[in-house]
């Protein structure tokens, strides 16, 4: 029986007859394309070292001429795509070809996105996910992969499809969607890029997904970043461990980031499942502990205005009357840059209810506790905005608009609360007998 390396050497040796043979079907028209593109693929798959074969541009252009045209959707083929990624996965390809293909990528899933074809998405991906794969080592500056993709605007492309709606339902886009990201993590000169497009509060929600493998894949983008940034994983490393660590690339506040965007309660409903592929309890527990460190170090003030700046609230403890008692002093620095910040929350309704509501409990806190809170928000249009969400859909958010509304324009807040929680009280008591 053949051995796999033997039949590897005896299509390096004859690739010189068989390769150019498939070729001539590819640039044909019929079925023998199909037939072709299979072959080529299935040996791509078994025989990488073949790629370096199919590199020239004879070859390629053959290749780019089975793919859609300026990424129409009328019409995608699978397998075009995934052979040219693979075909560009390996060896030295000329910067003109990997250029084309992720110009082709970028296009075909802009159209299909616009098109709402979401389904026709996952090929696509696929084919990117071949060419992203490629050795970095093997890169130069002209057809360095993952710097071209990011240069094109691949992490905003990346981050759409892990936050659209339409994409987020469905599990396999998710999939394919996170591990392209999870491949550009490994390249430490990409994550001040991945850390500027905010595409890791994209990966955090989406770990709310139930499907084991879209948890792995998203967990492992965790793990990286914080690995590559904070120190190497250990089951018992602590903060000391980390002292005289220098990380390969600094500390880019990633940890910071997944606290504020609520990795930490997502991480304790991830751990208290069981996952068939242990590698996913180890990732998270490990991104559970670097988290815990960081958050040793990040006062809760620091993570409040770290919050806020993300332009996202998300319940975290800072948003309590025992923080703003204490902390209430500190939002008048640059002329309460962050109260105005909070009261733009408000001006678009369209910000998801959990910031509205967020937004409208604490400037009524800091109307509350500031001696000059009321004034300001005066002076800052808040009860205009307030009022208007009074009327919201949702009643969370109606409730904390019409609470703050009160904590505004009454000296005596505190007094009426506490006389309206007695009557309701005392109604609830006559109810129940």
């Amino acid at each position: 029986m053949t051995s796999d390396e033997d039949k590897d050497n005896i299509i390096l040796e004859k690739g010189n007859l068989l390769l150019p043979a498939l070729m001539e079907l590819v640039s044909g028209e019929g079925e023998g394309t199909e037939f072709a593109l299979t072959a080529l693929d299935e040996i791509l798959t078994a025989h990488p070292r073949c790629a370096s074969q199919l590199q020239g541009i004879k070859e390629m252009k053959a290749f780019f001429l089975c793919l859609p045209e300026n990424g129409q959707v009328d019409y995608l083929s699978a397998k075009p795509a995934i052979v040219v990624g693979r075909a560009l996965r390996e060896g030295d390809p000329q910067a003109q070809h990997v250029q084309s293909f992720i110009d082709y990528v970028k296009s075909t899933i802009q159209n299909l996105l616009n098109c709402n074809q979401i389904d026709r998405l996952v090929p696509v991906l696929q084919a990117l996910r071949e060419l992203l794969r490629r050795d970095i080592t093997l890169q130069n500056e002209d057809t360095h992969v993952h710097k071209l993709l990011v240069k094109a605007g691949g992490l905003e492309i990346l981050k759409t499809l892990l936050s659209q709606e339409a994409c987020v339902k469905n599990s396999q886009i998710l999939y394919q969607a996170s591990f392209c990201l999870w491949l550009l993590t490994f390249n430490d000169s990409l994550l001040p890029a991945i850390k500027k497009a905010d595409v890791l509060r994209s990966v955090v929600e989406m770990l709310q997904s139930s499907r084991e493998k879209v948890v792995r894949i998203g967990v492992a983008i965790c793990f990286n970043v914080l690995a590559r940034t904070q120190g190497p994983p250990s089951d018992t490393i602590e903060e000391d461990d980390l002292k005289g660590y220098v990380p390969q690339v600094p500390n880019l506040g990633f940890g910071e980031d997944l606290i504020t965007y609520g990795l930490l309660r997502t991480l304790d409903t991830i751990e208290a499942q069981k996952w068939k592929d242990p590698e996913v309890m180890l990732n998270a527990q490990f991104v559970h502990r670097r988290l815990r460190i960081v958050l040793k170090r990040l006062s809760s003030l620091d993570h409040y205005f770290n919050e806020v700046a993300t332009g996202k609230l998300t319940r975290s403890p800072t948003h309590c009357e025992e923080f703003w008692s204490q902390n209430f002093n500190y939002m008048a620095r640059n002329r309460f840059e962050t109260i105005q910040t909070l009261i733009g929350f408000l001006e678009d309704q369209k910000n998801d209810v959990v910031t509205l509501e967020l937004a409208c409990y604490d400037l009524g806190e800091f109307a509350r506790f500031h001696p000059e809170g009321r004034r300001v928000l005066h002076q800052l249009g808040a009860k205009t905005r307030l009022m208007q969400l009074i009327n919201h859909e949702n009643n969370a958010v109606s409730q904390q608009a019409l609470l703050s509304v009160q904590k505004v324009m009454l000296n005596n807040w505190e007094a009426l609360n506490k006389t309206s929680k007695a009557g309701l009280a005392a109604v609830a008591k006559r109810q129940a007998e």
